[in-house]
């Protein structure tokens, strides 16, 4: 059966292109084009007949490019109107007005007399609304004028960061600082929020920035440095009217729920960071400024890092936030007064539940302690750690059980055991013989079959094998000078150590020392070291050589009364522990 023949398929063509017909001429569209159209009529009478009518052909030829017109201009479109600017003549004559019109009146360039005239009006505005809420508090129809005027007030103080060598000083003089930051405890939060945009953006770090992109030029390196230091100068007057307790008293009143609020939050953090980054830097300056801080200050920010007991910050800037604070505490407790500061805010207690919680800020928390702890004044901390159960907490750490693996993780390993065998070594160091917290203390190395003492050669192996090529450099490096008949200055070897510190010695010194602890305190502790030291070609020499240069360069460059004794102190017990290692 031929189906082509029932459904009359044509047969495909043979050749590989398909023939198109011929273009048709001249004389073929003549045939379908009218000589002369005639005029159609349709006549219609009133009775509803038809009546002739005339339509003529040419009513039917529709201008489209005039039509197009009333909508779309092409006389200024080079290449068509899907390529033009979609207005018409109107609508180009109209902007053309707006553009001769130029600037509204007022937003001429801020000057100081205009500045100075608008703090004053500020002030006069701040005033007026706190009187007309103290005469009518449950009235709002009374002071939402004065409130309204405020809320303008407060935004004008936005355009100040386009001059701040010039502008911010003013603000600092004219008094309006101590009113803008006390605006963040207002009954509106919304003031409360205008003023923590202003604050964010006068204190934002892009301020300025344009300054310092400019190349060259001792004109824009004295502009960038001028405006740098009317920063530092606002920063330091907000701080000075108890910007960061009002802000954290301010967190309280917002609702995040709110999309409002939780932008105010957003803001409220930016500002925390950057205060908790100034501080971290100021407490690292002086003395002076860390009892500045004193224990007020210290129980603010341990109140702050409360938050993170039960829960990890939730973004990079909110760990740098973080990281910021520990980074304080860490400032000041090398004064021994925040020392006692903080064993009395219980600090000690607020780590060693972080320690517990296993969050992001466990680490940190370590470090804060082995801080805490170091010295005589850490005396009464170390009792309180015993005694809050920390060595179970610690122990579990050092040895490397529930070691979080979070990728926002900052601290690295080396770190965290560095800081854990610092904690030991504090606790040895200060914790009295024959007392309940250190026999505690020694017999968390004895219980489990020695396994701490296996895991403290373990973190001694790995500090060695990190130290081993440093050494091998800084010998390279002596050969090299003395073969240059090269003097080796105080300097070259202060440098060479402080490279070996780096490179694992810290943490070699810190593991020797515990363990010559551990191997004068308990005989079976000893006995057990020796044989892996022993299985490692080695023996309590490699200690002693290691406790030697450890005493050699305690006490290098202190200068105080106080610094000079402890490290007399450290001396004369690195003493005892190498005279027990050499008599074994």
């Amino acid at each position: 059966m031929d189906i082509d023949k029932m459904f009359k398929i044509p047969a495909v063509p043979t050749g590989g292109k398909r023939k198109m017909p011929n273009l048709p001429g001249p004389e073929v569209l003549k045939k379908y084009k009218a000589e002369n159209p005639e005029k159609e009529k349709i006549i219609v009478s009133e009775k509803g007949k038809e009546r002739a009518a005339t339509v003529e052909d040419e009513d039917l030829k529709v201008d489209y490019s005039t039509v197009g017109d009333q909508v779309y201009d092409g006389g200024n479109d080079e290449e068509g109107r899907f390529f033009g600017g979609g207005l018409n003549v109107e609508q180009e004559q109209i902007l053309d007005i707006f553009d001769k019109a130029g600037p509204e009146e007022g937003s001429s360039a801020l000057d100081l007399p205009s500045l100075r005239r608008q703090l004053a009006k500020f002030e006069r505005t701040v005033t007026k609304n706190a009187e007309q809420r103290g005469k009518w508090p449950d009235d709002p129809s009374r002071f939402i004028d004065s409130e309204s005027d405020l809320d303008a007030s407060i935004k004008l103080l936005l355009p100040l960061t386009q001059n701040p060598p010039l502008f911010y000083p003013e603000l600092i003089k004219a008094g309006t600082l101590p009113l803008l930051t006390n605006l963040l405890s207002h009954e509106n939060t919304d003031i409360a929020m205008d003023v923590v945009e202003v604050i964010q953006e006068l204190t934002d770090e892009d301020v300025g920035a344009e300054v310092d992109d400019l190349e060259g030029g001792e004109g824009n390196e004295e502009r960038a440095s001028k405006t740098r230091i009317a920063i530092g100068e606002l920063i330091d007057e907000l701080l000075n009217n108890s910007l960061f307790e009002l802000l954290v008293s301010n967190l309280g009143r917002l609702d995040e729920k709110e999309d409002a609020d939780s932008q105010d939050c957003g803001n409220d953090y930016t500002l925390n960071m950057y205060a908790s980054e100034i501080l971290a830097i100021l407490l690292q300056e002086s003395r002076e400024i860390v009892m500045r801080v004193n224990q007020e200050g210290l129980d603010i920010m341990l109140q702050v890092l409360s938050q993170y007991l039960k829960k990890d910050p939730t973004d990079s800037e909110e760990i740098e936030f973080m990281e910021n604070i520990f980074g304080c505490i860490c400032s000041c407790l090398a004064q021994p007064e925040m020392k006692t500061a903080f064993l009395e805010a219980e600090g000690v207690e607020l780590m060693v539940m972080m320690m517990k919680e296993k969050k992001l800020a466990k680490t940190r928390a370590i470090k804060v302690l082995d801080y805490a702890l170091q010295s005589e004044d850490g005396c009464a901390s170390c009792i309180r750690f015993v005694e809050a159960l920390g060595l179970k907490t610690l122990f579990s750490a050092f040895m490397g059980k529930g070691n979080s693996k979070s990728k926002h993780n900052a601290t690295s390993t080396i770190e965290d055991e560095e800081h854990m065998l610092g904690i030991l070594a504090s606790l040895f160091t200060n914790l009295e013989s024959d007392t309940a917290p250190r026999i505690r203390l020694i017999a968390k190395f004895v219980e489990s079959g020695y396994e701490k003492v296996e895991r403290l050669l373990e973190l001694r192996e790995g500090a060695e094998g990190r130290l081993g090529p440093v050494i091998k450099e800084i010998s390279h490096e002596r050969q090299v000078m003395e073969a240059n008949k090269e003097e080796v200055t105080e300097q070259e070897e202060t440098e060479w150590y402080l490279r070996k510190i780096d490179a694992g010695l810290a943490t070699l010194q810190s593991a020797d020392y515990v363990l010559a602890w551990v191997c004068m305190e308990d005989d079976g502790a000893m006995t057990h070291a020796r044989l892996l030291l022993s299985r490692k070609g080695l023996s309590f020499n490699h200690v002693i050589g290691v406790l030697q240069e450890l005493r050699d360069n305690v006490g290098d460059g202190d200068e105080s009364e106080g610094d000079t004794t402890a490290a007399s102190v450290q001396k004369m017990i690195l003493g005892e522990l190498i005279t027990f290692l050499k008599e074994l």
